[in-house]
């Protein structure tokens, strides 16, 4: 019986999820809903928020983007989302962790307040919208100032906030930069071991909202609606070497993928 990912299409921990699926070749279906829109479809299978990932087969539900990379190496350990050695799987889960909490949060954070105060309104509304079920889209563009209104509530998306993920975000990006310096000095291209892994993906994933990359795995609104901001600071991203890093693993990994 085919897994069925329920998503916030665009969200990076949603891509995270579906990359990971992507790269084990396992059959999937993905429901994907609006931001506030999800919530039935995540109840019913016990959650708040998404990805949500539900194994008709066995009705076992994984209820978070990590948990459901370690059932998708379960079932596909040859993936190599996990490396088989135990040092290496531990550093890789502590970076996935690192990226999870650290990461993850400030990208949402940044890429909401450009939405919000910065003049994306128009990228906003057809980023929700293309995230929508068919019958919600229409809802979700009306009402897209009402939703936005609820999200930056929620996340707490002002100035304030945007400035303290801006400080995070540039520390996950130069303790990446630092660690891939050293990687490359001994001859890795990797974040752990000699090859892709599950801590990659993630800091791939999650780093999408602000690099923008082409090839997502998920159809983006054209980047000539973002805010002038929001493209200055993409370009300022993917000039680090985190920031290349994680648009080579788009374009050599996702692809692969």
């Amino acid at each position: 019986m085919t897994l069925r990912l329920v998503t916030i299409g665009f969200s990076h921990y949603c891509e995270k999820a579906r990359w990971a699926l992507d790269r084990a070749k396992l059959d999937y279906v993905e429901e994907s809903h609006a931001p506030l829109f999800h919530y039935p479809s995540a109840r019913r299978y016990g959650g708040r928020s998404v990805p949500i990932l539900f194994d008709p087969a066995t009705h076992e539900t994984f209820r978070d983007s990590s948990d459901i990379i370690q059932a998708i190496h379960r079932r596909r350990p040859e993936a190599g989302l996990i490396p088989a050695d135990p040092n290496l799987a531990a550093e890789c889960r502590e970076l996935e962790d690192y990226f999870d909490e650290n990461l993850g949060p400030a990208a949402r954070r940044m890429g909401y307040f450009f939405l919000v105060n910065r003049g994306g309104a128009r990228y906003g509304r057809e980023l929700l919208a293309s995230s929508a079920t068919p019958g919600t889209r229409a809802a979700v563009s009306l009402g897209y100032p009402a939703i936005a209104w609820a999200i930056a509530r929620g996340l707490k998306v002002d100035e304030a906030g945007f400035e303290r993920s801006k400080v995070k975000l540039d520390a996950v990006f130069a303790r990446v930069g630092a660690r891939l310096e050293q990687a490359r000095a001994e001859g890795r291209d990797y974040l752990v071991g000699d090859s892709f892994t599950a801590a990659d993906l993630t800091f791939a994933a999650l780093a999408m909202p602000l690099l923008q990359p082409r090839n997502a795995g998920w159809p983006m609104p054209p980047r000539d609606l973002l805010p002038p901001e929001a493209s200055a600071l993409s370009s300022q991203l993917a000039s680090t070497i985190a920031g290349g890093h994680a648009l080579r693993l788009y374009e050599a990994e996702r692809n692969a993928a």
